[in-house]
């Protein structure tokens, strides 16, 4: 049962949770026959009536017109031989597979063909004089006129299907008595395409729209009639899940130059920038399909450790040369993590005007988390009809959304969609959720259902089950931290849900920390004007807090994408304790749309006073130092973002942004107010920022964020710009991690991260270190800031004087960089980093590590 709850883990927090490594469950089982499957290693397609043989014999048999065989091992033989014309022959070792399916994955003999001369691939590869690269440049050439998007306007149905299985489950739990239980399972089990193992389907996702598009100007819409979803993993953070499986399973278009799949990026075979350098491009015959001859090109990538596919395209023998099929798979060794298959398989139909676009599209993916146990298989299933390439009605581009999903669409019937549908489920998918409501009902399931819910939302419900749970404990990393300030410290926190009500949520918290003897506490209340399927920040928001807070706080230390009190920040690689206690009110109004622009506004009043090691001080007349118990500041804000059809995974308290290929815009305005609720100061604060991830084809990627920002009047340094520092030994984002908590003091100051992640595109080379599969990652951040001088405490003594340690920035920017592994056993990426200026300072750290845990194909 560890395979299920393995399972739902991986569904619905791959993007996000680093998982501990979980022991494999053996089997106990010795077969006196061998069965087994050969495919095509380049398509991954069955090969019918190949020759296999045991070593030490003379006759074998053949295989079925599926590719698979039976063989009986009646003498301990050890190898089997497997031939056929066309293949390079392959001796395959039989105890290494016993007691499971037989993969044998034969390697097809290309050929460069022109006119009646044949030479095998073994020579040296050429592109020069190469007529599979005379043939692929005009197919390049050629592909922006033939795809369906080439026209102004067109239309189609598209029918989509995404099931998600277990590998092999029923070695799992064969044979033992105390699973009996579950023998119904045996009545739904299926096959996997890829290795012929028995696979449990245990959720499966459909969906139905009408697609719409047009050129000028440039617009598309997707209405979804109808969707329908059933699986163990249905009431699990259901957005987020369909968000990423959407994102790692995008729609392919061959024309693109890079294609985005798994949340990374390959070179694709018909790219007009890379595809000639990239690739290898051979001749392999000429077919006939729908009685029409085409020509089949196989590809490789020159290093099959690169982002790239291997496989084929049947291009059409007249002028068009246009794709009528397509079949990509990685090679076996990209360094992909946890990726054992993965194949697109495309099929195309021409439109009346001669251009041509998809008729269906299924792709297939074996993922296993250690090994060759513990394995998962997603296959999703895509066809389109009814193209038109008439004029969309203009009314259909003048809703707002790019996606629209009709009220019902999730209220369709059986009957509907077994005449809707393009293409009928098999019996295994369609008797599937009489299987789930079966597994529902035994009590270890219900236990795995609820750790499975705990350990992704980080969430406790109050109920048995979330469809009922009212209200929530949680975030369950907040329970218990350390700080110097308060040592030790518990919280426990909390939410309601919209099983309370749809649109009026309540969150807060209370925490005491042992050592400050102090108790701190927090209370929210939000209304959202739309309702909510179970908590308040689901997309899109539309949403006004009241939140009213006493807690402390680290000046100079920002956390953007967790809790300051997350357990994982406790250890410092320092003694942390300038800090404050804050006393805050504030009022929000927040609105998204899926377009990707947002806008936040905002009041607020808070008090802040000094503890630990820090003192708010100022010079009295005596040449002495005046302590100040704190002050006090109002403000009213708005801040507006824009990122262009971005996707993320949205969990209770943060969003993942899944896709950062499209730029990303904030701009930010603070209005401080003196005398309004006692407020000490008047000021003007604005920033604004801009950050993209670059795609370098196969060279890797680069994310780069800059930011610039500038506050006005003359402030205590608490309510100045203090640079973001990192004291923890976790990688935290748009941080410093050798700058010391409030080290500078700026009142205006431009920023820049960049960070070049190669996928190993040097490590891949080395012949030793490449079977580690470790990926390289530079880093470099830069701040220049300055100070004038009105808030400069020796020219206004009316200011605090700083901390110790503390001051404004001369010149020259404060500088780090890094260099860093990442997919040390597949999760875990460490830099070692660098100050690069200022190391004169006493006291700093010139260099140090840091660590992050990272779950990433």
């Amino acid at each position: 049962m560890r395979r299920i709850l393995l399972f739902l883990l991986l569904i619905v927090s791959f993007p996000i949770l680093a998982l501990d490594s979980f022991p494999a469950i053996s089997t106990q089982n010795i077969a006196s026959t061998i069965q087994g499957h050969v495919k095509d290693a380049t398509t991954l397609e069955s090969l019918p009536f190949v020759s296999l043989r045991f070593e030490n014999e003379d006759k074998g048999i053949a295989s079925n017109q599926d590719g698979s065989f039976t063989l009986r091992n009646n003498k301990d033989q050890e190898y089997i031989i497997a031939s056929i014309v066309g293949y390079e022959s392959q001796r395959i070792k039989i105890d290494e597979t016993q007691g499971s399916i037989l993969e044998i994955l034969l390697e097809p003999i290309s050929y460069h063909v022109q006119e009646v001369v044949v030479q095998a691939r073994k020579e040296k590869y050429s592109k020069k004089n190469n007529p599979a690269v005379e043939l692929i440049e005009k197919v390049i050439a050629n592909k922006n006129k033939n795809k369906i998007e080439s026209n102004d306007n067109y239309q189609y149905e598209r029918y989509e299907k995404l099931s998600l299985s277990l590998i092999d489950f029923a070695g799992d739990i064969k044979g033992k008595k105390w699973m009996n239980r579950f023998d119904f399972i045996f009545n739904h089990l299926d096959t996997s395409e890829f290795s012929a193992k028995p696979i449990l389907t245990i959720s499966v996702r459909e969906s139905l729209s009408d697609e719409y598009r047009r050129k000028k100007p440039s617009a598309s819409k997707s209405i979804i009639k109808a969707e329908r979803h059933e699986g163990l993993d249905k009431t699990i953070e259901a957005q987020g899940i369909t968000a990423f499986w959407a994102e790692a399973f995008r729609e392919v278009n061959l024309s693109d130059n890079n294609i985005d799949l798994l949340l990374t990026q390959f070179v694709s075979p018909l790219s007009s920038t890379s595809a000639i350098s990239f690739y290898r491009f051979y001749i392999a015959d000429t077919i006939l399909l729908e009685d029409m001859p085409y020509v089949e090109i196989q590809f490789t990538p020159q290093n099959n450790q690169d982002m790239g596919f291997v496989g084929s395209i049947w291009v059409s023998l007249d002028s068009s040369y246009a794709l009528k099929k397509a079949v990509l798979n990685t090679p076996r060794n990209t360094n992909l993590n946890f990726v054992k298959a993965f194949r697109i398989e495309q099929k195309f139909q021409q439109a009346t005007n001669g251009t041509w676009g998809k008729s269906e599209e299924n792709t297939s993916l074996e993922i296993y988390l250690a090994g060759n146990k513990n394995g998962f298989y997603a296959r999703k299933n895509s066809s389109f009809i009814n193209y038109s390439i008439d004029k969309v009605p203009s009314m259909v581009f003048d809703f707002k959304e790019d996606l629209i999903t009709l009220e019902d669409a999730k209220d369709k019937s059986s009957s509907f969609w077994a005449q809707e549908r393009h293409k009928p489920l098999n019996s295994k998918e369609d008797s599937m959720k009489l299987m789930i409501d079966q597994l529902r009902e035994i009590p270890i399931i219900k236990i795995l259902l609820k750790t499975t819910e705990i350990v992704t939302s980080g969430y406790v419900n109050t109920s048995g089950s979330k469809e009922n749970s009212p209200f929530d404990f949680g975030p369950i990393s907040t329970f218990l931290s350390v700080n110097d300030v308060e040592g030790l410290r518990l919280r426990m926190s909390g939410t309601s849900t919209a099983n309370l009500h749809k649109n009026l949520f309540f969150k807060g918290y209370a925490a005491y920390g042992f050592k400050d003897e102090k108790w701190k506490y927090s209370s929210t209340l939000t209304w959202s004007f739309i309702e909510k399927e179970y908590h308040e920040n689901e997309a899109p928001k539309n949403k006004i807090s009241l939140q009213h807070s006493f807690d402390i706080s680290s000046p100079g230390q920002q956390f953007l994408n967790t809790y300051g009190d997350n357990i994982f920040l406790s250890i410092k690689s320092g003694v942390e304790n300038k800090m404050t206690y804050i006393t805050k009110t504030n009022i929000s109004f927040e609105k998204e749309n899926r377009k990707g622009f947002s806008y936040m506004l905002w009041a607020n009043t808070q008090k802040e006073t000094a503890t630990g090691s820090l003192h708010f001080l100022i010079p009295d007349q005596n040449e002495l130092q005046k302590e100040i118990l704190g002050f006090r500041t109002s403000e009213l804000g708005i801040q507006l973002r824009y990122a262009w059809k971005e996707t993320f995974y949205q969990q209770r308290t943060r969003r993942i942004t899944l896709n950062k290929n499209a730029p990303v815009f904030e701009i930010g305005y603070i209005r401080g107010i003196k005398d309004v609720f006692k407020s000490d100061y008047d000021y003007h604060r604005s920033h604004f920022s801009a950050s993209k991830r670059i795609w370098l084809s196969g060279y890797g990627y680069i994310e780069g964020k800059t930011k610039v920002e500038k506050i006005w009047g003359a402030l205590p340094y608490p309510i100045l710009l203090l640079p973001n520092a990192n004291s923890s030994y976790v990688m935290l984002p748009e941080a410093f991690s050798l700058m010391k908590t409030m080290e500078f003091i700026n009142d205006q100051y431009a920023f820049l991260d960049i960070n070049y992640h190669l996928n190993g595109w040097l490590l891949n080379r080395i012949p030793i270190l490449k079977k580690a599969r470790f990926r390289e990652v530079v880093t470099f951040k830069a701040i220049k800031g300055s100070l004038s001088e009105k808030n400069m405490p020796e020219k206004n003594p009316q200011l605090f004087i700083f901390p110790e340690d503390s001051g404004a920035m001369g010149k020259t920017p404060y500088m780090e960089a890094s260099i860093g592994l990442e997919n040390i056993l597949k999760i875990i990426r460490v830099d070692y980093i660098r100050r690069l200026s200022y190391i004169d300072e006493p006291d700093i750290k010139k260099h140090g590590f840091r660590i992050a845990v990272e779950y990433k194909f």
